[in-house]
């Protein structure tokens, strides 16, 4: 696993390392045309009742700027959408697909397998609170708990 893609050495070389958003089952993996870094199209890469959601990744060293973390999220989030996923952290990029199955798929089979099936009956929620700053710092009740 590399977090930097292949260095190009000539001008018609074509990078084949692959960006990996993370991991679902084969059957509820879709393409997403466009929806990768740089623009480029999902694509899953399948072992057994795996798939890795990945793209080709973009030359040189794949960077946390705001508009490819948010790419990132929007990729696991369009995947969530069909089933159960693994995110994976932003930035693991792979040289090609055999190495990603060799890598990822392949060894962590089964405890990929088992987290899927663990988290297939569970959401993600994110709350958020907000709160009047009068009713804490001052007004009535000063002093006292309030509901």
């Amino acid at each position: 696993m590399a977090l930097e893609t292949p260095p190009k050495t000539g001008a018609r070389e074509i990078s084949t390392s692959l960006y990996c958003y993370g991991v679902t089952w084969a059957e509820t993996a879709r393409p997403q045309e466009a929806a990768g870094l740089a623009g480029k199209s999902v694509e899953p890469v399948r072992f057994e009742e795996l798939a890795a959601l990945t793209s080709e990744a973009p030359p040189g060293k794949v960077r946390a700027r705001r508009a490819d973390l948010m790419c990132h999220f929007d990729v696991l989030s369009s995947a969530f959408e069909r089933g159960t996923v693994i995110p994976l952290r932003f930035g693991i990029v792979f040289d090609d697909e055999a190495t990603l199955v060799e890598e990822l798929l392949r060894p962590r089979r089964d405890e990929l397998v088992a987290l899927l099936r663990e988290l297939g009956d569970c959401v993600e929620l994110r709350v958020s609170a907000h709160y009047r700053e009068e009713a804490i710092h001052g007004g009535e009740g000063r002093g006292r708990n309030r509901c």
